[in-house]
């Protein structure tokens, strides 16, 4: 979709704040972004996990 090559994973809220996890970008529903606070990635904020058109515009403008 926006031609980067990335490894995508999905994991709990806990091992998101595990200090093991080195990700660049955490997608996130908004009922759990306060859970979030902290962890050293960019969170964004995803209302549809499902629309590609609202992951893709959000991926883009983080990415870019």
């Amino acid at each position: 979709m926006l031609g980067i090559e990335a490894e995508v994973r999905a994991v709990s809220i806990d091992e998101a704040r595990g200090a093991d996890e080195m990700a660049q970008v955490v997608l996130a529903t908004p009922e759990i972004l306060d859970q979030l606070a902290g962890i050293p990635a960019e969170v964004i904020a995803i209302n549809n996990i499902f629309d590609l058109g609202e992951l893709g515009e959000k991926l883009k403008a983080t990415l870019s």
